[in-house]
């Protein structure tokens, strides 16, 4: 919700504001918006059955779980810079969400791979 706030306001959260320059900021507000977009567009492509929609949507969900996860470490990393140890719950719940980015992004990753494996496996036979 703070990446649509910021894009469509230029309202960003008082402690990212104070801690990062003006560009750092608009990098982040984009990022929270665009990571999500793509993550959830990419996941909505995946049930249909045409093999472009599945691996663009596979694509997609995973570069939105990157950029996702990039914002919400960055904003932690602001949080416990900002407030130190006094933000440690709700930056650790910002920590928890961008590492669950990454870890989609990398269980992604492993499932291509193994399937990427299968099928060269399957037509070396």
């Amino acid at each position: 919700m703070a990446g649509i706030r910021y894009v469509t306001t230029g309202d960003a959260p008082g402690t990212i504001e104070s801690e990062l320059r003006s560009w750092q900021v608009d990098v982040w507000g984009w990022s929270l918006l665009v990571g999500a977009i793509l993550f959830l567009v990419g996941v909505a492509l995946q049930p249909y059955d045409g093999a472009p929609r599945v691996r663009d949507g596979i694509l997609l969900e995973q570069l939105g779980s990157s950029v996702l996860g990039s914002a919400a470490i960055l904003y932690w990393a602001v949080i416990v810079s900002a407030v130190g140890w006094g933000g440690l719950l709700s930056g650790g719940v910002i920590l928890v969400l961008g590492l669950a980015c990454y870890a989609r992004w990398w269980s992604i990753q492993r499932h291509v791979k193994e399937q990427t494996q299968g099928a060269t496996a399957d037509g070396a036979h």
